[in-house]
């Protein structure tokens, strides 16, 4: 249905002009049967002045209002019906044009503009008539577009598919759990950098205290055991937490992309973190 209703919109945007210029309002001009006063004609021609300066500057809609109330003062001024019919037909009134062509001619039977003014006449018809015919090609392949979209759609179902928000709503960026993952490979890292130096320092102290029984007036070798031991303790924590954190982010990362897979997201691979059974391991609290 998305196509369809796209080639409608697109039909109904390319007359959307012509359907504007035949809604146009339209009006007539009454008889002449008063003889103008000085005051009517002066302002007649400041009016029509003005009109023109607008004219001249394509704004249409304002010369007119300027030039129907210089013809309302002054109803003698013919020529003003010329005119009017130039505007009328910048703003894209073509039935207002003619409408205003036709008095001219009515209240001029002699000018010698007759057979163009005819002319144009005859142009704005043949401009009507078509735009008229083009707005209703328009309206049957709107409605034809519309029952063709009806009678390909089966009963029952809805104009625009379901959508299984089931999955998609536990859904989130795949760099999410890429970055979880990320973050507990750095900190098994930093676990590994922590604890085998001081892994290290606590069996150089269990060699110079066998059974960790210490002289007890050395004290800072005791101290400095304990130490060792503390930090070796506080690096396998990081350790794991690492490697607990790195597993939760990869599994994630499956999961994630099995409830909604991404096409953007295809090339992706998640980190594999690797550790050897004699690279990290656990290890015990205590005191010398």
């Amino acid at each position: 249905m998305r196509p369809i209703a796209f080639l409608a919109l697109l039909m109904g945007t390319l007359f959307a002009v012509p359907g504007a210029a035949l809604a146009a309002k339209t009006h007539s001009y009454p008889p002449c049967n008063r003889q103008p006063s000085e005051s009517d004609v002066q302002g007649a021609k400041g009016a029509f002045q003005a009109g023109t300066v607008s004219f001249n500057e394509a704004d249409y809609d304002r010369a007119i209002l300027y030039w129907e109330d210089a013809f309302r003062r002054d109803c003698t001024a013919t020529l003003l019906l010329h005119h009017l019919a130039r505007a009328y037909e910048g703003n894209g009134n073509l039935e207002q044009a003619i409408i205003a062509l036709r008095t001219f001619l009515d209240r001029t039977p002699d000018t010698e503009e007759r057979p163009q003014i005819l002319r144009r006449i005859e142009v704005f018809e043949e401009k009507i008539a078509d735009d008229k015919k083009k707005a209703e090609q328009a309206a049957k392949a709107r409605a034809a577009l519309a029952a063709e979209g009806s009678a390909q759609r089966p009963a029952g179902e809805p104009s625009e598919p379901a959508t299984d928000s089931g999955g998609s709503d536990l859904y989130v960026s795949p760099y999410v759990p890429l970055a979880v993952a990320g973050a507990g490979v750095v900190a098994t890292v930093v676990g590994a950098i922590i604890y085998f130096p001081a892994r290290s320092d606590v069996s150089d102290y269990e060699s110079q205290c066998p059974n960790r029984q210490c002289n007890l007036a050395d004290s800072s070798l005791k101290t400095a055991a304990n130490d060792a031991v503390a930090r070796a303790n506080l690096g396998a924590a990081i350790g794991v937490s690492g490697l607990v954190l790195a597993a939760v982010g990869t599994g994630w990362y499956f999961y994630n992309d099995s409830i909604a897979p991404r096409p953007e997201t295809a090339s992706v691979r998640a980190p594999s973190p690797w550790v050897s059974t004699d690279s990290v391991g656990l290890t015990w609290a205590g005191r010398f």
